[in-house]
Protein backbone atom coordinates (compact mmCIF):
# COMPACT_ATOMS: atom_id res chain seq x y z
CA UNK A 1 0.00 0.00 0.00
CA UNK A 2 1.09 3.42 -1.01
CA UNK A 3 1.67 6.00 1.78
CA UNK A 4 0.47 9.29 0.53
CA UNK A 5 3.39 12.08 0.94
CA UNK A 6 3.83 13.54 4.03
CA UNK A 7 1.93 17.30 4.47
CA UNK A 8 5.22 19.82 3.93
CA UNK A 9 4.29 22.57 6.96
CA UNK A 10 5.94 24.69 4.24
CA UNK A 11 2.23 25.02 1.96
CA UNK A 12 0.18 24.57 5.43
CA UNK A 13 1.97 28.02 6.64
CA UNK A 14 1.91 29.33 3.19
CA UNK A 15 -1.95 28.49 2.85
CA UNK A 16 -2.70 30.07 5.78
CA UNK A 17 -0.95 33.68 5.56
CA UNK A 18 -2.36 34.39 2.42
CA UNK A 19 -6.14 33.23 4.24
CA UNK A 20 -5.88 35.47 6.60
CA UNK A 21 -4.26 38.15 4.22
CA UNK A 22 -7.07 37.20 1.22
CA UNK A 23 -9.79 37.61 3.97
CA UNK A 24 -8.63 40.43 5.03
CA UNK A 25 -8.27 42.07 1.27
CA UNK A 26 -11.88 40.57 0.78
CA UNK A 27 -13.29 42.12 3.88
CA UNK A 28 -11.82 45.74 2.68
CA UNK A 29 -12.65 45.75 -1.12
CA UNK A 30 -16.34 44.56 0.05
CA UNK A 31 -16.37 47.74 2.20
CA UNK A 32 -14.56 49.49 -0.28
CA UNK A 33 -16.67 48.71 -3.58
CA UNK A 34 -19.55 49.92 -1.23
CA UNK A 35 -18.41 52.76 -0.58
CA UNK A 36 -17.72 53.99 -3.94
CA UNK A 37 -21.04 52.14 -5.16
CA UNK A 38 -22.78 54.72 -2.59
CA UNK A 39 -20.72 57.68 -1.67
CA UNK A 40 -18.44 58.38 -4.71
CA UNK A 41 -20.92 58.57 -7.42
CA UNK A 42 -22.76 61.32 -9.18
CA UNK A 43 -22.41 64.75 -11.04
CA UNK A 44 -20.56 65.98 -7.40
CA UNK A 45 -17.59 63.76 -7.46
CA UNK A 46 -17.20 63.78 -11.14
CA UNK A 47 -16.91 67.63 -10.54
CA UNK A 48 -14.48 67.55 -7.55
CA UNK A 49 -12.36 64.70 -9.81
CA UNK A 50 -12.56 67.16 -12.84
CA UNK A 51 -11.70 70.46 -11.06
CA UNK A 52 -8.17 68.55 -9.23
CA UNK A 53 -5.33 70.72 -10.04
CA UNK A 54 -2.49 69.71 -12.15
CA UNK A 55 -3.76 66.27 -12.31
CA UNK A 56 -1.36 63.88 -13.82
CA UNK A 57 -2.24 61.74 -16.27
CA UNK A 58 -1.43 58.84 -14.59
CA UNK A 59 -3.33 59.87 -11.76
CA UNK A 60 -6.52 60.90 -13.88
CA UNK A 61 -6.75 57.38 -15.27
CA UNK A 62 -6.85 56.52 -11.93
CA UNK A 63 -9.38 57.81 -10.64
CA UNK A 64 -11.47 58.07 -13.68
CA UNK A 65 -11.52 53.93 -13.28
CA UNK A 66 -11.16 53.32 -9.54
CA UNK A 67 -14.41 51.65 -9.22
CA UNK A 68 -13.43 49.31 -11.87
CA UNK A 69 -9.86 49.31 -10.56
CA UNK A 70 -12.10 48.28 -6.90
CA UNK A 71 -14.00 45.20 -8.51
CA UNK A 72 -10.89 43.47 -10.09
CA UNK A 73 -9.52 44.12 -6.84
CA UNK A 74 -12.37 42.06 -5.19
CA UNK A 75 -12.50 39.67 -7.46
CA UNK A 76 -8.59 39.10 -7.23
CA UNK A 77 -9.03 39.19 -3.61
CA UNK A 78 -11.96 36.42 -3.48
CA UNK A 79 -9.90 34.27 -6.29
CA UNK A 80 -6.91 34.32 -3.73
CA UNK A 81 -9.13 33.35 -0.87
CA UNK A 82 -10.74 30.09 -2.83
CA UNK A 83 -7.20 29.21 -4.34
CA UNK A 84 -5.50 29.41 -0.51
CA UNK A 85 -8.31 27.27 1.01
CA UNK A 86 -8.04 24.68 -1.85
CA UNK A 87 -3.81 25.18 -1.20
CA UNK A 88 -4.31 24.07 2.39
CA UNK A 89 -6.64 20.85 1.51
CA UNK A 90 -3.51 19.83 -1.40
CA UNK A 91 -6.07 20.24 -4.39
CA UNK A 92 -3.96 20.81 -7.53
CA UNK A 93 -6.40 23.21 -9.60
CA UNK A 94 -5.43 25.61 -6.42
CA UNK A 95 -1.71 25.28 -5.99
CA UNK A 96 -1.68 26.35 -10.18
CA UNK A 97 -4.65 29.14 -9.69
CA UNK A 98 -2.43 30.43 -6.42
CA UNK A 99 1.35 30.27 -8.84
CA UNK A 100 -1.04 32.22 -11.49
CA UNK A 101 -2.26 34.28 -9.12
CA UNK A 102 1.61 35.02 -7.19
CA UNK A 103 2.18 36.04 -11.11
CA UNK A 104 -0.37 38.40 -11.76
CA UNK A 105 1.21 39.68 -7.96
CA UNK A 106 4.72 39.96 -9.71
CA UNK A 107 3.06 41.83 -12.75
CA UNK A 108 1.12 44.06 -10.87
CA UNK A 109 4.14 44.66 -8.91
CA UNK A 110 6.37 45.90 -11.51
CA UNK A 111 3.98 47.59 -13.27
CA UNK A 112 3.55 49.53 -10.24
CA UNK A 113 6.96 51.00 -10.02
CA UNK A 114 6.58 51.94 -13.44
CA UNK A 115 3.56 53.83 -12.90
CA UNK A 116 4.77 54.87 -9.63
CA UNK A 117 8.19 56.72 -11.84
CA UNK A 118 5.69 58.87 -13.69
CA UNK A 119 3.58 59.50 -10.71
CA UNK A 120 6.19 60.85 -8.81
CA UNK A 121 7.87 62.89 -11.86
CA UNK A 122 4.51 64.58 -12.00
CA UNK A 123 4.72 65.14 -8.33
CA UNK A 124 7.76 66.82 -8.57
CA UNK A 125 6.31 69.21 -11.29
CA UNK A 126 3.35 70.13 -9.13
CA UNK A 127 5.86 70.63 -6.13
CA UNK A 128 7.88 72.75 -8.48
CA UNK A 129 5.34 74.84 -9.11
CA UNK A 130 3.80 75.95 -5.80
CA UNK A 131 5.32 78.94 -4.13
CA UNK A 132 7.52 78.67 -0.65
CA UNK A 133 7.16 74.85 -1.52
CA UNK A 134 10.11 73.34 0.59
CA UNK A 135 13.10 71.03 -1.80
CA UNK A 136 10.97 67.67 -1.54
CA UNK A 137 13.19 66.11 -4.13
CA UNK A 138 15.16 64.33 -1.18
CA UNK A 139 12.03 62.70 0.48
CA UNK A 140 10.53 61.90 -2.36
CA UNK A 141 13.61 60.25 -3.93
CA UNK A 142 14.07 58.43 -0.75
CA UNK A 143 9.86 56.98 -1.08
CA UNK A 144 10.40 56.13 -4.39
CA UNK A 145 13.77 54.10 -3.99
CA UNK A 146 11.89 52.69 -0.68
CA UNK A 147 8.93 51.82 -2.97
CA UNK A 148 11.53 49.92 -5.70
CA UNK A 149 12.83 47.78 -2.93
CA UNK A 150 9.78 46.70 -1.45
CA UNK A 151 8.50 45.88 -4.75
CA UNK A 152 11.45 43.89 -5.36
CA UNK A 153 11.25 42.24 -1.99
CA UNK A 154 7.08 41.18 -2.59
CA UNK A 155 7.95 39.94 -6.17
CA UNK A 156 10.92 37.86 -4.97
CA UNK A 157 9.05 36.56 -2.14
CA UNK A 158 6.37 35.42 -4.94
CA UNK A 159 8.95 33.87 -6.81
CA UNK A 160 10.49 31.65 -4.23
CA UNK A 161 6.86 30.50 -3.47
CA UNK A 162 6.07 29.64 -6.92
CA UNK A 163 9.71 27.67 -7.10
CA UNK A 164 8.60 25.83 -3.89
CA UNK A 165 5.20 25.08 -5.41
CA UNK A 166 6.34 23.75 -8.48
CA UNK A 167 9.34 21.55 -6.87
CA UNK A 168 8.73 17.76 -7.59
CA UNK A 169 8.35 17.22 -3.64
CA UNK A 170 4.90 19.70 -3.08
CA UNK A 171 3.84 18.93 -6.53
CA UNK A 172 3.35 15.06 -5.12
CA UNK A 173 1.84 16.38 -2.00
CA UNK A 174 -0.79 17.50 -4.85
CA UNK A 175 -0.88 15.11 -7.13
CA UNK A 176 -3.73 12.39 -5.16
Amino acid sequence: MDNPPKRSTFVTVVAWIFIILAGFATLIGTLQNILFATLMKGPAFDQAMHDMPHTSPVMQAIWSHFQLIAVVMLILAVMNLIASIGLLKRRNWARLLFIGLLGVGIAWQLAGMVLQHFAMASMQTQFADVPNMPDMHAFMTGIYAFAILQGLAISGVFIWIILRLISPRIRAEFAS
